[in-house]
């Protein structure tokens, strides 16, 4: 009996024996499956170490001043909810203090802008929700299709005099409609600049440091005087009062995630997804594998 046990026990040896490799086969390739995204930890990390979190990543990558205007961007996207596909703001050296849309969302600051701006990150960031505003609602397509439509409009008068007056009607409206969009820039910027959490004050603070400039506060061919655009600010304010805004924005934030972003390759420009997005690479190997 004693003898039948031991042979019982040494077959049991020799089959878990011979499980054990399989069986510790089988767990590495299960993790390797669950675990394929997980990060590789060194040896080295200290014991408690955590993942650094997407805006600690983003400030160790980034430019410190683009660094800044992903945070702008990124916060204003997702507390209002802006529906586009990306955003690439670049900065240029020039010295003009400028700030502008052009292209499909493309904003462009000057480098001399974020000098002035320095110290009031709610200033800067009412300057480009007013370029975000004129992109998210088709504002630069308006002043295009108007332009295009004044050529036609005097390129068929009969004589140089009846083109030269629909010329002059057509500067006339052309201007008007160009003030009136400035003047909606801002009321969607200081809407966007509320939702997202900042200090709604920083839109006046914003233009007041614009009529600081020279010739900044006069009226030109495309914008209001800086005077009449805050005074529209602070009626909307009274309107519009800024703690209700942040409520909301607050809420639409809720389940959202940090954006992604792209760095350019001479680091001037930083495009950044209104939604997750994978890169050709991405999409090219998870079709067809690598």
């Amino acid at each position: 009996m004693l003898t039948s046990v031991k042979t019982q026990a040494r077959i049991v040896t020799s089959v878990l024996a011979l499980m054990l490799p399989l069986s510790l086969s089988m767990q590495t390739a299960a993790a390797a499956q669950t675990d394929q995204t997980a990060p590789d930890i060194s040896l080295k990390q200290p014991l408690g170490y955590q993942l650094p979190t997407a805006y600690e990543k983003a400030k160790a990558e980034l430019p410190q001043d683009l660094y800044v205007i992903y945070r702008i961007v990124d916060r204003i996207v997702r507390t209002n909810d802006i529906d586009t596909r990306f955003w690439r703001v670049r900065i240029v050296p020039e010295y003009s203090t400028k700030a502008y849309a052009h292209s499909a969302y493309v904003i462009t600051l000057d480098k001399s802008l974020l000098d002035l701006m320095a110290g009031d990150v709610s200033a800067l960031a009412f300057v480009i929700a007013h370029e975000m505003a004129h992109h998210s609602h088709g504002h630069i397509s308006e002043l295009i299709e108007s332009a295009h439509e004044a050529s036609i409009d005097v390129s068929s008068a009969d004589n140089q005099q009846e083109a030269q007056k629909r010329l002059r009607e057509w500067q006339e409206r052309i201007q008007k409609l160009s003030h009136n969009l400035e003047l909606e820039a801002d009321r969607i910027a200081y809407q966007y600049l509320a939702r997202a959490g900042f200090d709604p004050e920083g839109s006046v603070r914003g233009l007041n440091t614009l009529a600081e400039l020279p010739g900044g506060g006069l009226k030109s061919k495309t914008h209001p005087t800086i005077s009449q655009r805050i005074e529209a600010i602070e009626a909307l304010m009274v309107e519009n009062p800024p703690k209700q805004l942040a409520r909301r924005g607050r809420i639409q934030l809720l389940g959202s995630k940090p954006l992604t972003y792209e760095l350019s390759d001479n680091g001037n420009s930083l495009r950044v997804d209104s939604k997750p997005r994978k890169s050709f690479e991405e999409q090219i190997e998870g079709r067809f594998g690598q």
